[in-house]
């Protein structure tokens, strides 16, 4: 179970190193997915890692989309729809986004 420090450490390495960093090893199995996706990865070894980044990508874009849209740069615009895809699922029949 992973406390602050964890957490700061991660966040801290991660912003601080611009050219890359090495997470550690991440380990999934494919499994038979539902519908809308066609095969769904199961995280095996680095949940915490996942989950943490996870985390911090959906405070960024909470973050990001609160407020008037209209005074959005469009270095945050773009931010937002990098980011959308990783949060959200979309159905690809219709475009809708969903939880």
């Amino acid at each position: 179970t992973w406390g602050i420090n964890e957490w700061e450490l991660l966040f801290n390495d991660v912003i601080e190193n611009d050219n890359g960093y090495f997470l550690g090893s991440t380990i999934c199995v494919a499994k038979p997915g539902s519908i809308y996706d066609a095969i769904v990865s199961e995280v095996i070894d680095g949940q915490q890692r996942i989950t943490s980044l996870f985390l911090l990508l959906r405070a960024i874009y909470t973050r990001l989309t609160k407020g008037n849209s209209e005074y959005r740069t469009k270095e945050e615009i773009n931010f937002i729809k990098e980011i959308e895809p990783t949060i959200w699922r979309t159905n690809k029949f219709i475009s809708e986004k969903y939880r």
